[in-house]
């Protein structure tokens, strides 16, 4: 089977389990509505009545202590990060590459998302508003970031257990065209540590740590 095939169908696989999924739309939207599964949530020893509280109970409590305010903050400030990239790239002479950075970018909000936020509900709290503000202010690059199937590669190649230090690189040059070209994993390698640490700054901005 070809190999970008493949990817979309395990990325395909793992859109109801993982964060990282631009086309997922999390259940969180507004106050009114509770619906998240949080870890746990379906043991087989709790009614789902007790679930379904418990949920209720955990989003009202990162409401009232402001921390579903952070998440909200959070994702919009991404989104406006992307944004501003979005809005620099016009006119590029490598339209390819462009998308494929911004697609690497939007990946790495997911991660660092994923990977840094308190729990799983602020988590697609953040990703909720990320994505409504990207499609608000650009539906075409909206639709650029939402590219599964360079996503499902990056998927991949996060939980290989072989993964390289060059990894990340090596798909965003496959991604690029240029397979192998030393120059493109570099700048593919370079992008995700710098964005990802741009994100990690953005995170710590927001105050989780004073809730």
């Amino acid at each position: 089977m070809d190999y970008m095939i493949w990817a979309v169908f395990i990325g395909t696989m793992l859109m109801g389990a993982a964060v990282l999924c631009p086309n997922l739309r999390y259940a969180v939207t507004g106050d009114e509505d509770i619906k998240i599964a949080t870890p746990g949530s379906f043991s087989k020893s709790r009614p789902a009545e007790d679930v379904s509280e418990l949920e209720a109970q955990q989003f009202l409590r990162l409401k009232n202590d402001g921390s579903i305010d952070k998440a909200r903050q959070l994702g919009a400030k991404y989104a406006t990060i992307l944004l501003e990239k979005n809005e620099a790239a016009a006119g590029d002479q490598d339209p390819l590459c462009c998308h494929q950075r911004l697609v690497l970018y939007s990946y790495v909000v997911n991660r660092a998302i994923s990977d840094l936020s308190p729990n799983s509900l602020l988590a697609q709290t953040s990703l909720n508003v990320f994505y409504d503000e990207l499609e608000e202010g650009s539906p075409e690059l909206y639709r650029h970031v939402s590219d599964m199937a360079a996503f499902s590669l990056y998927i991949l190649c996060e939980r290989s257990n072989s993964r390289s230090e060059d990894e990340i690189g090596e798909v965003y040059a496959r991604l690029c065209g240029s397979e192998g070209d030393r120059t493109v994993i570099d700048e593919g390698n370079a992008l995700y540590r710098g964005f990802y640490e741009r994100c990690r700054e953005e995170f710590h901005s927001v105050g989780y740590e004073s809730m």
